[in-house]
Parts: C-alpha cells; sequence; structure tokens
C-alpha cells in the first residue's frame, strides 16, 4: 500500500514538472533581428509528410550523404504551411542539409549525378530569431510563427502568405534559428 502511494506522488510529481517545464519555455519572450542571412547551397528533400518526420528524412538524407562521401554544415527545413486547418499529410516542406559555403562545384555534380536535389537559396534580407533547442516544443513553434506573423504586420512588411514563402529553420548546433524574408509593403 505505502509503495503504491509513492509512486502515485512520484508520477504527479514529474507530471508537475514536466508541465511547469513546457510552460516556462513557451513564456520566453521572442525577440528578432534584422540581417542578411544565406547565400546557403541545400540538399534535399520535398516532403508532403507531417513536420514531425523532419528529422526523421534529415537522418536518412545524411546516411545517403555519408556513401558518397559528402559533408555538410547544418540541418534545415522550409516550412510552408502554418495553418492548423490542415491535414498533417499535406504540410509542404523542403528538408535538407546545408552544404559548407567552401563546397567545390565537383561535390555538386556529384550529388546532382547521384540524382539528389540541389537548391541554392539567395542572400535576403530576413528576420530571425534563435530559440535554445532544448526549449523546443510544439506548443512553441505555434508561438514563435505567430510572432512572426505579428511582427511583420507591425513593421509594416509584406505578409508571408501561407502555403507560398516558407519560415526557414536551421538546425544550429544546441538553437535552432527561425527565419523569414522581409520585403517592405509598397
Amino acid at each position: 500500500m505505502k509503495m503504491k502511494f509513492s509512486k502515485r506522488i512520484s508520477i504527479l510529481l514529474g507530471t508537475a514538472i514536466f508541465i511547469i517545464a513546457v510552460l516556462e519555455s513557451c513564456g520566453k519572450e521572442i525577440t528578432f533581428q534584422e540581417d542578411t542571412l544565406g547565400p546557403y547551397t541545400i540538399v534535399c528533400v520535398e516532403s508532403y509528410q507531417p513536420y514531425t518526420e523532419t528529422f526523421r528524412i534529415i537522418d536518412s538524407l545524411k546516411n545517403e550523404l555519408k556513401t558518397i562521401d559528402i559533408k555538410t554544415e547544418k540541418d534545415c527545413g522550409i516550412f510552408y504551411e502554418r495553418t492548423a486547418d490542415r491535414s498533417h499529410f499535406k504540410f509542404h516542406s523542403i528538408v535538407g542539409c546545408i552544404l559548407p559555403q567552401n563546397s567545390d562545384s565537383s561535390d555538386i555534380v556529384k550529388l546532382e549525378r547521384n540524382k539528389f536535389m540541389v537548391r541554392t537559396i539567395g542572400a535576403t534580407k530576413s528576420m530571425h530569431t534563435r530559440i535554445p533547442f532544448q526549449d523546443f516544443t510544439t506548443k512553441l513553434r505555434v508561438e514563435v510563427l505567430k510572432a512572426i506573423d505579428e511582427y511583420i504586420s507591425q513593421n509594416n512588411y509584406l505578409p508571408i502568405p501561407n502555403g507560398v514563402n516558407g519560415i526557414m529553420e536551421i538546425y544550429d548546433g544546441s538553437d535552432i534559428v527561425f527565419s523569414a524574408e522581409i520585403r517592405p509593403s509598397k
């Protein structure tokens, strides 16, 4: 009897600590900077899978790249859908790995010869924020996306049309950088 009570208390205490941690991470202030970001050359996969599959796709891609001896710098995703009214299976994204800026053209040729999709993203004036990876939750991602839309609206930039222009996430070691191109309203 005493053992069951202790186990319940432990479970309740653990659950409470988890809930507090999630609430604290979601309550963080999200601040943005504006800079020119890029250019990036990415080897990528176009996906219409749930966004929860992003890291599985990246891991699979990285394993394939190892077989042809291609080095990457960071991982990334460009996410086009931001509304909750779409089926999880219709979310469009480009998921991949950023090649080092000093990659030579023979790497690009090797990637294309092996049927990998390679995209170049030019330098753009962008707004961005950095979130520690350890704080990252789906709820926090939603909060960041809302904050991006609010920032764009408050600063009189053209809106980022849902499903048209993506929000880029760069997985930079222990942080995630969320960025979006900003375009002045006419």
